[in-house]
This record gives C-alpha cells, structure tokens and sequence, in this order.
C-alpha cells in the first residue's frame, strides 16, 4: 500500500501490501460505594496498526527477528513509536520456492503495540 512508509529501528521496510491503522483507548471501570461505575482511561489512543506483507525470505527473517526484540523504535510516515512487534502468521506463496537466490516468498502478517 503506498503511502505507509515504515521503518523499524531506522531499516526501511517493503511497503505493506495491506496497512491497517488502529487507536485503542485503555480504560479500568471500578464500582463506587453506591454501586455506580467509575471509569478511569489509562491511555488515550495507542496505536495499534495490523500490517501484512508480501516479502522475500530474507524480509521474513528480518521481520522474525525483530519480532523477538523485547521493544523496537517504530516509525510509521514521520511519526516514531515505542512498541513490540508480533507476527501473527506467515505462508508461503504457491510454487515461489523455485525462484532463484530466495527460499521463496512469503506473506506474513505483523501487528505493532505501542507500549
């Protein structure tokens, strides 16, 4: 998807090929004395985007790798982020482990948490 430029610990990744921006708000609800709801926000509008990519083997790992960092500089457009990235779910595509000076290429699906 053009127009989401990422880089993660200052390595230009490949443009998603889906980029799916979120903003989640914390919130702890608590009951009061008399019964009634307190609701207390945590944190307003962390980001969350849901990104899959079509790469090659050596993105794959890279991506893996980074996948296991405890905590990665995430940035998105400009914008830095502090966060874990988390790979949901990796397949190779249909008969692309026969192109040459690659083990194939794959689709894999990552999600960034800002902490």
């Amino acid at each position: 998807m053009l127009g989401n430029y990422i880089k993660v610990d200052g390595v230009q990744y490949p443009n998603p090929e889906k980029f799916k921006p979120k903003y989640k708000n914390y919130e702890k609800v608590n009951l009061s004395e008399s019964y009634t709801e307190l609701t207390s926000i945590n944190r307003l509008a962390k980001f969350e985007p849901d990104m899959t990519f079509n790469v090659s083997s050596y993105w794959l790992n890279k991506i893996i790798a980074d996948c296991k960092k405890p905590e990665v500089k995430f940035d998105c457009n400009g914008v830095e982020y502090s966060g874990r990235l988390r790979a949901n779910d990796s397949d190779l595509l249909e008969n692309s482990e026969f192109i040459q000076g690659t083990d194939g290429l794959w689709t894999i699906k990552v999600k960034f948490m800002e902490t």
